[in-house]
Protein backbone atom coordinates (compact mmCIF):
# COMPACT_ATOMS: atom_id res chain seq x y z
CA UNK A 1 0.00 0.00 0.00
CA UNK A 2 2.87 2.37 0.79
CA UNK A 3 4.18 1.95 -2.77
CA UNK A 4 0.93 3.17 -4.35
CA UNK A 5 1.67 6.94 -4.30
CA UNK A 6 5.05 6.33 -5.91
CA UNK A 7 3.53 3.99 -8.49
CA UNK A 8 0.74 6.43 -9.36
CA UNK A 9 3.23 9.30 -9.71
CA UNK A 10 5.43 7.25 -12.04
CA UNK A 11 2.42 6.16 -14.10
CA UNK A 12 1.05 9.71 -14.41
CA UNK A 13 4.47 11.12 -15.24
CA UNK A 14 5.04 8.56 -17.99
CA UNK A 15 1.51 8.93 -19.35
CA UNK A 16 1.71 12.73 -19.62
CA UNK A 17 5.14 12.62 -21.29
CA UNK A 18 3.90 10.07 -23.84
CA UNK A 19 0.81 12.19 -24.60
CA UNK A 20 2.92 15.32 -25.04
CA UNK A 21 5.39 13.51 -27.31
CA UNK A 22 2.52 12.18 -29.45
CA UNK A 23 1.02 15.66 -29.80
CA UNK A 24 4.39 17.10 -30.83
CA UNK A 25 4.78 14.36 -33.43
CA UNK A 26 1.33 15.15 -34.82
CA UNK A 27 2.07 18.89 -35.00
CA UNK A 28 5.39 18.33 -36.79
CA UNK A 29 3.65 16.01 -39.27
CA UNK A 30 0.99 18.64 -40.04
CA UNK A 31 3.59 21.40 -40.53
CA UNK A 32 5.72 19.20 -42.82
CA UNK A 33 2.70 18.10 -44.85
CA UNK A 34 1.39 21.63 -45.38
CA UNK A 35 4.72 23.29 -46.20
CA UNK A 36 6.78 20.64 -48.00
CA UNK A 37 3.99 19.03 -50.00
CA UNK A 38 4.18 15.46 -51.41
CA UNK A 39 7.47 15.99 -53.27
CA UNK A 40 9.26 17.59 -50.32
CA UNK A 41 7.98 14.96 -47.91
CA UNK A 42 9.24 12.27 -50.29
CA UNK A 43 12.73 13.81 -50.35
CA UNK A 44 12.74 14.12 -46.56
CA UNK A 45 11.58 10.51 -46.16
CA UNK A 46 14.46 9.36 -48.40
CA UNK A 47 17.01 11.19 -46.21
CA UNK A 48 15.55 9.94 -42.92
CA UNK A 49 15.28 6.37 -44.23
CA UNK A 50 18.85 6.40 -45.59
CA UNK A 51 20.22 7.62 -42.26
CA UNK A 52 18.19 5.02 -40.35
CA UNK A 53 19.38 2.17 -42.61
CA UNK A 54 23.03 3.26 -42.43
CA UNK A 55 22.57 3.66 -38.68
CA UNK A 56 21.88 -0.06 -38.43
CA UNK A 57 25.63 -0.58 -38.88
CA UNK A 58 26.26 1.32 -35.67
CA UNK A 59 23.59 -0.75 -33.96
CA UNK A 60 25.37 -3.93 -35.03
CA UNK A 61 28.73 -2.64 -33.77
CA UNK A 62 27.30 -1.70 -30.35
CA UNK A 63 24.64 -4.40 -30.09
CA UNK A 64 25.97 -5.89 -26.85
CA UNK A 65 26.87 -2.69 -25.01
CA UNK A 66 23.71 -2.55 -22.92
CA UNK A 67 24.20 -6.17 -21.82
CA UNK A 68 27.89 -5.61 -21.02
CA UNK A 69 27.14 -2.46 -19.04
CA UNK A 70 24.25 -4.11 -17.24
CA UNK A 71 26.59 -6.90 -16.14
CA UNK A 72 29.39 -4.56 -15.05
CA UNK A 73 28.78 -0.82 -14.48
CA UNK A 74 32.51 -0.08 -14.35
CA UNK A 75 32.68 -0.63 -18.13
CA UNK A 76 30.78 2.58 -18.85
CA UNK A 77 33.80 4.71 -19.78
CA UNK A 78 35.26 2.07 -22.10
CA UNK A 79 31.90 1.45 -23.78
CA UNK A 80 31.37 5.19 -24.20
CA UNK A 81 34.69 5.50 -26.03
CA UNK A 82 33.85 2.46 -28.14
CA UNK A 83 30.49 3.96 -29.13
CA UNK A 84 32.02 7.28 -30.18
CA UNK A 85 34.87 5.55 -32.06
CA UNK A 86 32.52 3.36 -34.09
CA UNK A 87 30.38 6.39 -34.87
CA UNK A 88 33.30 8.39 -36.28
CA UNK A 89 34.62 5.37 -38.19
CA UNK A 90 31.27 4.78 -39.89
CA UNK A 91 30.98 8.49 -40.77
CA UNK A 92 34.42 8.35 -42.39
CA UNK A 93 33.36 5.25 -44.32
CA UNK A 94 30.27 7.03 -45.66
CA UNK A 95 32.39 10.01 -46.69
CA UNK A 96 34.65 7.67 -48.66
CA UNK A 97 31.62 6.04 -50.31
CA UNK A 98 30.24 9.43 -51.33
CA UNK A 99 33.62 10.25 -52.86
CA UNK A 100 34.00 7.04 -54.91
CA UNK A 101 30.41 6.23 -55.90
CA UNK A 102 28.94 7.65 -59.12
CA UNK A 103 26.94 10.85 -58.62
CA UNK A 104 23.76 9.27 -59.97
CA UNK A 105 23.94 6.49 -57.40
CA UNK A 106 24.59 8.93 -54.54
CA UNK A 107 21.59 10.99 -55.66
CA UNK A 108 19.39 7.88 -55.69
CA UNK A 109 20.58 6.94 -52.20
CA UNK A 110 20.25 10.29 -50.41
CA UNK A 111 18.34 12.55 -52.82
CA UNK A 112 21.04 15.08 -53.78
CA UNK A 113 24.71 15.52 -54.64
CA UNK A 114 24.85 19.15 -53.51
CA UNK A 115 27.97 19.54 -51.29
CA UNK A 116 26.07 21.48 -48.61
CA UNK A 117 23.32 18.87 -48.58
CA UNK A 118 25.83 16.00 -48.30
CA UNK A 119 27.67 17.81 -45.48
CA UNK A 120 24.45 18.21 -43.49
CA UNK A 121 23.54 14.58 -44.27
CA UNK A 122 26.86 13.41 -42.77
CA UNK A 123 26.38 15.61 -39.69
CA UNK A 124 22.85 14.24 -39.31
CA UNK A 125 24.17 10.67 -39.58
CA UNK A 126 26.96 11.24 -37.02
CA UNK A 127 24.67 12.64 -34.36
CA UNK A 128 21.79 10.27 -35.13
CA UNK A 129 23.98 7.22 -34.57
CA UNK A 130 25.74 8.77 -31.55
CA UNK A 131 22.31 9.55 -30.10
CA UNK A 132 21.22 5.93 -30.44
CA UNK A 133 24.49 4.53 -29.09
CA UNK A 134 24.68 6.77 -26.02
CA UNK A 135 20.98 6.29 -25.30
CA UNK A 136 21.66 2.55 -25.21
CA UNK A 137 24.21 3.11 -22.44
CA UNK A 138 21.85 5.26 -20.39
CA UNK A 139 19.10 2.68 -20.85
CA UNK A 140 21.47 0.02 -19.51
CA UNK A 141 21.98 2.24 -16.44
CA UNK A 142 18.15 2.39 -16.11
CA UNK A 143 18.10 6.17 -16.42
CA UNK A 144 14.57 6.02 -17.80
CA UNK A 145 13.06 9.23 -16.42
CA UNK A 146 16.00 11.30 -17.62
CA UNK A 147 15.64 9.81 -21.10
CA UNK A 148 11.90 10.48 -21.16
CA UNK A 149 12.39 14.12 -20.31
CA UNK A 150 15.09 14.51 -22.95
CA UNK A 151 12.82 12.80 -25.49
CA UNK A 152 10.15 15.39 -24.70
CA UNK A 153 12.31 18.53 -24.54
CA UNK A 154 14.12 18.20 -27.84
CA UNK A 155 11.13 17.29 -30.03
CA UNK A 156 9.50 20.42 -28.57
CA UNK A 157 12.52 22.46 -29.70
CA UNK A 158 12.42 20.77 -33.13
CA UNK A 159 8.71 21.50 -33.63
CA UNK A 160 9.18 25.11 -32.51
CA UNK A 161 11.94 25.62 -35.07
CA UNK A 162 9.82 23.99 -37.79
CA UNK A 163 6.91 26.30 -37.10
CA UNK A 164 9.13 29.40 -37.13
CA UNK A 165 11.42 28.66 -40.06
CA UNK A 166 9.35 26.29 -42.20
CA UNK A 167 5.77 27.43 -41.72
CA UNK A 168 6.57 31.06 -40.96
CA UNK A 169 9.48 31.78 -43.32
CA UNK A 170 8.99 29.08 -45.94
CA UNK A 171 12.31 27.22 -45.91
CA UNK A 172 12.56 23.71 -47.41
CA UNK A 173 13.83 20.15 -46.97
CA UNK A 174 17.45 21.10 -46.30
CA UNK A 175 16.32 23.20 -43.34
CA UNK A 176 14.34 20.29 -41.89
CA UNK A 177 17.34 17.96 -42.19
CA UNK A 178 19.50 20.59 -40.50
CA UNK A 179 17.03 20.87 -37.61
CA UNK A 180 16.94 17.08 -37.27
CA UNK A 181 20.73 17.07 -37.08
CA UNK A 182 20.64 19.92 -34.55
CA UNK A 183 18.12 18.07 -32.38
CA UNK A 184 20.29 14.94 -32.29
CA UNK A 185 23.45 16.97 -31.68
CA UNK A 186 21.94 18.66 -28.62
CA UNK A 187 20.67 15.33 -27.32
CA UNK A 188 24.15 13.84 -27.72
CA UNK A 189 25.67 16.71 -25.72
CA UNK A 190 23.13 16.19 -22.94
CA UNK A 191 23.72 12.41 -22.96
CA UNK A 192 27.47 12.96 -22.78
CA UNK A 193 27.05 15.30 -19.81
CA UNK A 194 24.91 12.67 -18.08
CA UNK A 195 27.38 9.87 -18.83
CA UNK A 196 30.37 11.93 -17.67
CA UNK A 197 28.64 12.38 -14.32
CA UNK A 198 28.33 8.59 -14.08
CA UNK A 199 32.04 8.02 -14.76
CA UNK A 200 32.69 9.16 -11.17
CA UNK A 201 30.13 6.84 -9.59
Amino acid sequence: MSNFPRFSKVFLDTFLINIATTVLGFVSGVVLARVLGPEGRGKLALVVTSVAILGLLQGICNAGNDILLGADKTRIKRLFMQTVSWDMLLAALILILFAILPEKLVKQLVGSTNPLFLSIFIIYFIFFTADEGLKRLLTARQDFFFLKRVNLAFPFLYVSLLVIFLYGLGYGVLTVVFFLALQHMLRVLVYMWRLFSKFRE
